[in-house]
């Protein structure tokens, strides 16, 4: 059947309104660890991103499609897993179709199916793990929206993660998908309320609620953040043959000022103990590179739990503006619970 007359029996063309993109970015990352017995791990990558972002599927208005791919490759390997005896950096070589969804948006609602990358707030415990050459996506069949004024909310099921290593990948069976539900309210412009609830599959259930917003002082933008969270055993378990047991808890504090492009904040957060269950508070599916990830060691206890907890302080100071970038300096300590 040719072209023209596939495209009179659907009425119009299949796709339309297609922004094909491509992009390339190389990465170096040194790693050494004293006494491991391990050689300095040298990495340099090339990440090669190419997608298609399909504005209109079948000719039906609001059907839109994503497909990407992505390519991870080694251009010197001196790191495991490349090669053993090195110390490890997570990119090794891998291709992975890391988007591929459709979205189809009715008013002031959007339903996804599909592998995609998922963000929700400022990745504290749901993100892309974006510092890495392999992207985090999940599978998801979601919807979000905006019901009323000040109102929005995400709800979604998830039956697989991609992890930025391969050996990190899970699929769930989709009765026993973790679920992920996010509700914020715009109380008045200077707060907003957040409840959220993630319910992780062999993992944990985690509940909390946060509060945050900004009040301008004349010429100074003082900004706040707290946050509190509720960990306990998983609703349901699937690729276990038993739950964890799980008993723990979180909480972040956080103040900021700014003005005139300068800006500075402080942060604290706690990360509960195991308390004699399986684990203390963890984040698996957060960007923990953007807050643990100083010191690598770090990123396995936020990911994992920290058996005997975690404090940790944060104070940056810098200056933004828009034609020369970013420039911050951080000071980040951290002990046991």
């Amino acid at each position: 059947m040719s072209s023209s007359n596939a495209q009179g029996l659907l009425g119009g063309s299949f796709i339309d309104n297609v922004k094909p993109y491509l992009e390339f970015r190389p990465r170096y990352e040194y790693v050494e660890v004293d006494n491991s017995g391990n050689k300095e791990a040298n990495a340099l990558t090339i990440r090669t991103k190419v997608g298609v972002k399909i504005g209109t599927v079948l000719g039906v208005n609001g059907l839109s499609a994503v497909l990407e791919a992505i390519d991870v490759s080694a251009l010197v390997d001196d790191y495991a897993p490349q090669k053993s005896g090195y110390e490890f950096v997570a990119d090794p070589d891998n291709t992975r179709i890391t988007q591929a969804y459709v979205a189809y948006s009715l008013g002031n609602y959007t339903f996804v199916a599909g592998r995609k990358y998922v963000i929700v707030d400022d990745h504290r415990f749901i993100g892309t793990v974006g510092w890495r050459q392999m992207p985090q996506s999940l599978g998801v069949l979601a919807v979000a929206g905006k019901p009323l004024p000040g109102l929005d909310f995400l709800l979604a099921g998830v039956y697989e993660r991609k992890f930025v290593v391969d050996s990190g990948n899970v699929d769930w069976q989709l009765d026993k998908m973790p679920i992920v539900l996010d509700v914020n309210y715009r109380v008045i412009p200077q707060l907003r309320v957040k409840g959220f609830a993630y319910l992780l599959t062999d993992i944990h259930d985690t509940y909390g609620v946060k509060a945050s917003g900004a009040v301008d002082l004349g010429g100074v933008k003082v900004s706040y953040l707290g946050e509190y969270a509720k960990q306990t055993d998983p609703y349901e378990k699937d690729n276990l043959n038993t739950k964890p047991d799980i008993d723990t808890d979180y909480y972040r504090l956080k103040v900021g000022a700014s003005s005139m492009g300068f800006f500075g904040n402080i942060m604290y957060t706690y990360f509960g103990d195991a308390g004699g269950k399986d684990a203390g508070f963890s984040v698996p599916l957060a960007t923990n590179h953007k807050f643990d990830g100083w010191a690598d060691v770090m990123l396995a206890g936020a990911a994992g739990g920290f058996d005997y907890g975690m404090k940790e302080w944060c104070f940056s100071v810098g200056y933004k503006n828009p034609a020369i970038g970013k420039i911050m300096v951080a000071y980040l300590t951290f002990d046991s619970g």
